[in-house]
């Protein structure tokens, strides 16, 4: 199994970062533009159990996937896993703890690329790097809105 990880110092507190990443809505707002990420269905707060389905779009092909929220420990973990989608696997899990006056949110991401004629351009070296620069811009946005609300 193929792993991405990164760590980030965000300006809030854990509760507010474990907050953020209960509303799906906010998944759009730290998302790069080029993927066009759109919300299909999901409820308006997260919990255990929870299914979100996304749809968007990378390396010129439309991509829909589903996953349910399988790890749920307010302030300090929340983690969901892949239903159906473009991956044989996909596990996503977020971190969270102080770091001083800031959240420290370390993310881990566990996944098998796709098989088939898909599997052959979505390597595991290529989906790595895509998550790199996906974390960047997310690491960047999630920096400026929780900057501009301390400076409320």
């Amino acid at each position: 199994m193929a792993v991405f990880e990164s760590s980030v110092e965000l300006p809030c507190t854990p509760a507010a970062l474990f907050e953020f990443f209960t509303q799906p809505e906010n998944l759009i707002k730290v998302s790069p533009p080029e993927l066009q990420v759109q919300l299909v269905e999901s409820p308006a707060r997260l919990e255990l159990g929870s299914l979100v389905t996304i749809l968007g779009r990378r390396w010129g092909i439309s991509q829909r996937m589903t996953t349910e929220v399988v790890g749920f420990d307010p302030c300090r973990l929340l983690a969901d896993e892949q239903r159906a989608g473009p991956f044989r696997s996909f596990r996503h899990t977020r971190l969270i703890d102080s770091a001083g006056l800031q959240a420290r949110l370390t993310e881990k991401i566990e996944f098998e690329p796709p098989g088939g004629i898909v599997g052959l351009f979505m390597t595991a070296s290529r989906i790595r790097d895509s998550l790199a620069e996906v974390s960047e811009f997310r690491n960047r946005a999630m920096r400026e809105i929780f900057q501009a609300l301390m400076e409320r």
